[in-house]
């Protein structure tokens, strides 16, 4: 069989000198298992040549002979390996010989559960397989589990799951809306498990589409009809897409409409060709007329007409085209309901609130303060750990926090004893990565976050997670092209509709900073825009969807706006995110009444548990301008059952 190129060269005339166009082609091994091993990363260091594995291990790096000196370092790194490094010069002459580069796994890590191959069937890698059912319908997204282990997995679109496990173990299965179950593992194979409401939430959450009539669209003078018997063009906007964080209504259409003006002071104008359609009342643009305050959570539908349908419906006043408001309030059949604003007069804010405690509180928090010394530390460090049966993530997180008063490199080092703990689980490694974030060591997230696309390939946070590491570490135009992948839902199986938002602001990010860096004419014009800021952006990312929290914004004037993410307050939301697999929201500051922002947090308290829930934010200022800030910390959630202020942010 002809043995294939390894290292290509091709003649380029260049001046009076030739260059050369060198081409790598090669595949990153297990040197124990021989399985390739996807994401991967293969760089020059210190220069822009990069590139990531597939999910056959493979990659290609193409780069004029002149960008690399014979003495810079290529590396090839992947969590859970030892990585490898190798002058220019060394690497060339090993190309002649192989094109397979192998990577020595790390010690310490039980790879027993790790498949062979991610594109693998479940039944091929798992000792324990079977389907969740509610109702005799599987579900997707259910969390299936091997009690006080770290062996975990979540339900596919057809409701199965599969993990490994032996006879003994105890199966904890859990959904939205249901009641948790624990049952024993008599016997491996096929074990097909049955949930039954928990009598709260369950017609709501999952039976509502069931024998349900289609919805019908308001199209304001012409009545209403289902989205099948409009037979011309109209853009619409239900209900599903006003987000519970949205507070006013240029937070709504950002982005959505042509034609539409606001200001960022909340206050809406009209353009001078439109005219709106608000249940009813018709409001034009003659005299500068503004509209009334609307808040977008008691909007039922927005719907905009083209001139052409509009003319024909509404005259010529709708000549440059309608749109149409529809409010659950305000109807034309629907009687006045009341319901509470965020951050308006009522929400007065009278709490005396405590400031959240470190982890230095914790129990090993609590020994580790009687050292003195770096070494009296680890002594007390080591015997307490050898009076603990099963160390949970936690332990070894908040001892690393404690550690780094002392010696960095030992504290990164505890948190790499809580990788090898978790190396199978996306809950624990994310958990890791968000404490590799918080000390600003990106290239070690990143590995991690990729460990995570191997384990949770199925996941919108996944993608999420990877562009805005590859961000972080330069990798621009690969994090681009996920954030494009994202925005037109081309991942089959995975829907980023919840997260879109943020991936249009990523996206701006990116092109504000380093336009001149990466390809982006394939993108709206909308997104292209140079004029991009906010005042504050805080994101809020955790490693668990099922977790419950809430969230509570209190402006300088002691108004507040509380965000709830609980299955019996934002019931849809949290529904979204476990079937889709993402724990993330943002929220803008702009434009705001200065002074001081007080972010408070209460969770529901949570089962000890060797895996815990943790909790990430980042507070940016001038976001997307050259003076932006970031600062990003993270906290147990489970630890926060009694309301406590995170953050006091200045905000002038």
């Amino acid at each position: 069989m002809r043995k294939s190129v390894l290292l290509l060269l091709s003649f380029l005339p260049f001046g009076v000198f030739p260059q050369y166009q060198i081409t790598i082609q090669a595949t990153v091994i297990d040197e124990e298992t021989k399985n390739p091993i996807p994401f991967a990363n293969v760089e020059f260091q210190n220069t822009p040549l990069n590139r990531v594995t597939d999910e056959d291990g493979a990659f290609r790096l193409s780069f004029n002979e002149y960008t690399i000196d014979e003495d810079d370092i290529f590396e090839v790194s992947a969590f859970g390996y030892q990585a490898q490094d190798i002058s220019a010069e060394r690497f060339y002459k090993f190309l002649t010989n192989t094109n397979r580069i192998y990577l020595r796994q790390k010690d310490g890590i039980d790879r027993t559960q790790n498949p062979d191959k991610i594109r693998s069937t479940p039944k091929q890698m798992k000792s324990l397989f079977g389907t969740v059912r509610v109702q005799n319908i599987p579900v997707q997204g259910a969390k299936v589990s091997i009690k006080n282990s770290f062996q975990e997995t979540r339900t596919g679109t057809n409701g199965a799951y599969a993990l490994d496990a032996k006879a003994g173990d105890i199966l904890k299965v859990r959904f939205l809306g249901t009641v948790t179950r624990e049952i024993e593992v008599k016997s491996l194979g096929e074990l097909n498990i049955d949930l039954v409401s928990d009598g709260e939430l369950l017609d709501e959450v999952y039976l509502s589409g069931r024998n349900e009539e289609k919805p019908k669209v308001d199209l304001g003078y012409n009545g209403k009809k289902t989205f099948d018997e409009i037979t011309y063009s109209a853009n619409i906007i239900g209900q599903d897409a006003v987000k519970s964080n949205y507070y006013q209504l240029s937070d709504l259409l950002r982005g959505r409409m042509a034609k539409l003006a606001y200001n960022r002071n909340a206050s809406f104008f009209l353009q001078t060709d439109l005219i709106y359609d608000i249940d009813g009342m018709i409001f034009s643009s003659l005299g500068g007329v503004q509209l009334p305050f609307i808040d977008p959570q008691i909007i039922e539908s927005v719907t905009v007409l083209n001139s052409l349908t509009a003319t024909h419906k509404y005259g010529t006043i709708g000549r440059a085209g309608v749109i149409v408001i529809r409010t659950k309030n305000m109807g034309f059949d629907k009687p006045l309901q009341e319901k509470p604003k965020a951050l308006v007069e009522g929400n007065n804010y009278r709490e005396s609130v405590i400031l959240i405690e470190g982890s230095h509180n914790s129990e090993i928090g609590k020994f580790l303060k009687k050292a003195n010394t770096f070494e009296a530390a680890k002594s007390i460090f080591a015997d307490y750990m050898g009076q603990i049966v099963q160390p949970g993530v936690d332990l070894y997180f908040n001892a690393s926090d404690y550690f780094r008063r002392w010696d960095l490199d030992h504290s990164v080092s505890l948190l790499e004893k809580a990788g090898e703990l978790g190396y199978n689980n996306s809950k624990a490694l994310r958990g890791l990565a968000f404490k590799y974030d918080e000390l600003g060591l990106h290239k070690k997230a990143k590995e991690v976050y990729q460990r995570i696309a191997v384990l949770s390939p199925m996941e919108a946070q996944t993608y999420m997670d990877l562009a805005r590491t590859y961000k972080y570490n330069g990798n621009f135009q690969q994090a681009l092209d996920l954030l494009k992948m994202m925005m037109s839902n081309k991942r089959a199986g995975v829907d980023f509709t919840g997260l879109r938002n943020s991936i249009e602001n990523e996206i701006k990010h990116i092109l504000a900073f380093h336009r001149g860096k990466v390809k982006y004419d394939d993108l709206p014009n909308d997104l292209r825009t140079a004029d991009f800021k906010y005042d504050v952006r805080v994101v809020f990312e955790w490693n668990d969807p099922y977790a419950e929290f809430e969230l509570q914004f209190v402006n300088p004037g002691k108004q507040f706006f509380t965000w709830n993410y609980k299955k019996q307050h934002n019931t849809q939301r949290m529904m979204d995110g476990i079937t889709n697999g993402f724990a993330f929201e943002e929220f803008i500051i702009d434009d705001a009444p200065q002074g001081e922002w007080i972010i408070n947090l209460k969770a529901k308290k949570e089962e000890e548990d060797i895996n815990p829930t943790f909790f990430k934010y980042t507070v940016y200022t001038d976001y997307g301008l050259q003076t932006e800030t970031q600062e990003t910390r993270v906290i147990q959630l489970a630890d926060q059952s009694e309301k406590v202020t995170i953050d006091r942010l200045k905000y002038e």
